[in-house]
């Protein structure tokens, strides 16, 4: 069945996606969740390097750092793997016979993820987020209308050139607010930061699980493969503040994760490891909420990092006894 989702010999981008996204919407329809799964994942090696593109010049176009670049763009493709259906599929259009290029329809249907990314970045909400866009906007137009430096920008300028649209002190509010988070940033940049992947302080993180927690953490880990661990690692920020501001596409070209990659059984499509890993830092979210939902968190959030420390290095003893980690 997959060969019909193959892109056929002379078949434009458009043509291609609005014939498959049809036919996966009319298995859903069927109720054929894994089989339109399956033909996602055949669509997706065409889709992908298009979709890596866009996100990547939103990226830039919004001047994201890098860890809300990665949380944009994770928040995307989840967006894009359930929408896909959708694309030029007249269920879901305004006007019917009107159709969009598959990179405008990326664009739609994922621009509500730069404004959730940088809202989770940032610790504000999603209306405030919004408001802060459009300061970036009048400041980066200022800035290019003036030919000035855009530090140089004052929250005054940016009111007028809003005509009053956000008060002075809201604008001066949400410039603070972001210029703080970039101060952060570079703080970690210059190495300020340390990491928590050598010399876990105890004291901190604590050491002393009950058996019952033990129990269920031990349940939890089981359903990791060690290619899950080492992704959440990364996620959790446990192998280092490198490793934790990579891009998704970079951390699964290094050795140790085509290792785990080739080793993990569980794996059913291997054409494209990102969204592999995407698929997997989905999972591992759902087994810790899965864990938060049988014991009390709050007895064992202070020796998570330790435990899964621990686990990771058992692993390194047991599958990489030759290379140092």
């Amino acid at each position: 069945m997959n060969t019909i989702f193959k892109r056929k010999e002379n078949e434009n981008e458009k043509d291609y996606f609005t014939r498959t996204a049809a036919l996966i919407s009319a298995l859903l329809k069927e109720g054929k969740v894994d089989e339109a799964r399956d033909a996602f994942a055949v669509v997706y090696e065409e889709l992908y390097p298009i979709v890596d593109k866009v996100l990547s010049c939103e990226s830039r176009r919004y001047r994201l750092d890098e860890e809300t670049a990665q949380d944009y763009q994770g928040r995307a493709h989840e967006v894009i793997t359930k929408s896909f259906h959708k694309y030029n599929n007249p269920e879901f259009l305004q006007e019917e016979d009107k159709q969009y290029e598959i990179k405008t329809f990326i664009k739609n249907i994922t621009r509500h993820c730069v404004r959730d990314a940088l809202a989770h970045t940032l610790g504000i909400s999603q209306d405030r987020c919004k408001k802060l866009l459009k300061i970036r906007k009048s400041k980066a137009k200022i800035s290019r209308t003036q030919q000035m430096d855009e530090e140089k920008v004052t929250a005054k300028m940016i009111y007028e050139d809003l005509e009053g649209l956000l008060s002075e002190d809201e604008i001066a509010d949400l410039l603070a607010i972001e210029k703080g988070h970039l101060s952060l940033e570079l703080m970690w940049e210059n190495g300020e930061k340390h990491d928590t992947d050598d010399g876990i302080d105890k004291s901190v993180y604590g050491d002393v699980l009950t058996e019952d927690c033990k129990q269920a953490l031990d349940g939890a880990a089981a359903k990791l493969t060690d290619l899950d661990t080492y992704i959440l690692m990364k996620e959790f920020g446990l192998l280092g503040e490198s490793m934790l501001r990579q891009e998704m596409c970079d951390f699964v070209i290094t050795p140790v994760f085509q290792e785990l990659f080739d080793r993990d059984e569980t794996i059913r499509a291997r054409t494209n490891s990102v969204k592999t890993a995407y698929n997997k830092k989905a999972k591992i979210m759902r087994v810790l909420a899965e864990l938060n939902g049988s014991i009390n968190m709050s007895e064992v959030e202070g020796c998570l990092v330790s435990y899964f420390c621990k686990r990771w290095k058992q692993i390194c003893k047991e599958r990489f006894s030759d290379t140092k980690h």
